[in-house]
C-alpha cells in the first residue's frame, strides 16, 4: 500500500444518510458530532449525494428569515417533513481510496468541494477533506525535520 494514496488519510466508514432521512435526523447528527459533511447512500451503500453543514445551516437560517413568532417550532416541523433527497447535492465527485493525494488536492484546488467521498467497487468506503491532506503534509514535514 502506497503512503501516497487516499486510503492513508481518509476517514473510513463515515456517518451517512439515506435519501429518505428527514432533516431532523441531520440536525441531530450535526449537533452530536464534529463533522461537516454527510454522504448520502442508497440501500446498497452506493453514493447518491452529499449534504454539508454549511448547506444545512443555510437551509435552517433561510427557513427562519421571515418573522415567524415561534421559529424553533417552525424549523422543527419543517425538518420533520423535508427529506435529504430534496436538499442534497446530487452531482458529487468521488474518488477511489487508491487514488493519489495529489489527485484529491487538484480537485480541491479547482472546485468548491470541501469533501470528497471515496468509493470502492461502487460502495462508499470513506471520505477525505482538505484538513486530512493538511494533517498528512504536516506529519510528513515533522518527520522530515526529526
Amino acid at each position: 500500500m502506497s503512503e501516497n494514496n487516499l486510503r492513508t488519510v481518509m476517514t473510513p466508514l463515515p456517518i451517512t444518510l439515506t435519501r429518505n432521512d428527514c432533516l431532523d435526523k441531520v440536525a441531530d447528527i450535526f449537533n452530536q458530532h464534529k463533522i461537516h459533511h454527510l454522504p448520502v447512500v442508497d440501500e446498497a451503500g452506493q453514493l447518491s449525494g452529499m449534504l454539508s453543514k454549511t448547506d444545512f445551516d443555510r437551509l435552517q437560517h433561510g427557513a427562519t428569515l421571515f418573522r415567524i413568532p415561534d421559529r424553533e417550532a417552525y424549523n422543527k416541523t419543517l425538518f420533520q417533513i423535508t427529506r435529504v433527497a430534496d436538499v442534497m447535492t446530487k452531482d458529487v465527485v468521488a474518488l477511489s481510496p487508491f487514488d493519489t493525494i495529489g489527485k484529491a488536492y487538484t480537485i480541491f484546488k479547482k472546485n468548491i468541494f470541501r469533501a470528497i467521498p471515496l468509493q470502492e467497487k461502487g460502495k462508499l468506503v470513506g471520505i477525505v477533506t482538505p484538513l486530512d491532506l493538511l494533517d498528512y503534509f504536516m506529519q510528513k514535514e515533522a518527520k522530515k525535520n526529526d
